[in-house]
């Protein structure tokens, strides 16, 4: 087996009837035609990401291992959300916030202790609550520091933007469930799917 070192990450994919709504909103991001990063991925909820020696193993193991996780799994969205300044200045992005769910929780740390990354990715201005995290796991926001969201899109645009004010304010989809969990490389601002389990 050849060693082939990768940035990747494990994500919950929402199933598909909210996939469509949630791609629909990505398609509208994407006709502002904006500089803008991870808008042309699937939606998902991130779990975890980071630098993996070896990349077929990993593939292999995610498709192998017993991991007992109980999906479909239903979640509360609490309301749209705005991260300023991420990833990188004069960057906004876009999410939907969910609850603090136990399960999703659980499900991180499942994937966390099978599929602990070998380095961290970098993070731009990355807050020093989250450095024991790094240390432990190579992964800042774990367990009760998750903070459970999808991301529509990050976009550059003023902070002041009336598209921002707007977005805060849009009727949303109250729940989503999730029916998969993802494997995907990280490719500069692009995430490309490698494989998927129910």
């Amino acid at each position: 087996m050849i060693e082939t070192k990768a940035k990747l990450g494990f994500f919950l994919k929402p199933e598909s009837t909210y996939l469509e709504k949630l791609q629909t909103e990505k398609n509208d991001l994407l006709d502002l035609n904006l500089p803008s990063r991870f808008i042309k991925d699937i939606p998902h909820l991130t779990l975890l990401h980071g630098v993996y020696e070896n990349k077929e193993k990993i593939l292999n193991d995610f498709l192998t291992s017993k991991l007992n996780i109980n999906l479909p799994l239903e979640v509360k969205v609490l309301r749209p959300h705005i991260f300023y300044n991420d990833v990188e200045n004069g960057f906004h992005s876009l999410t939907y916030l969910f609850e603090k769910k136990s399960e999703i929780i659980n499900i991180q740390q499942k994937i966390i202790n099978k599929f602990k990354p070998n380095t961290s990715s970098k993070f731009f201005s990355l807050d020093a609550i989250y450095e024991k995290n790094i240390k432990q796991y190579n992964y800042p926001f774990v367990g009760k520091d998750l903070l459970p969201h999808i991301t529509i899109g990050n976009i550059k645009m003023d902070e002041k933007d009336i598209f921002l004010k707007t977005f805060l304010k849009k009727d949303f989809i109250k729940k989503i469930k999730f029916d998969s969990i993802l494997i995907g490389e990280i490719l500069n601002d692009d995430l490309v799917i490698l494989q998927e389990r129910s």
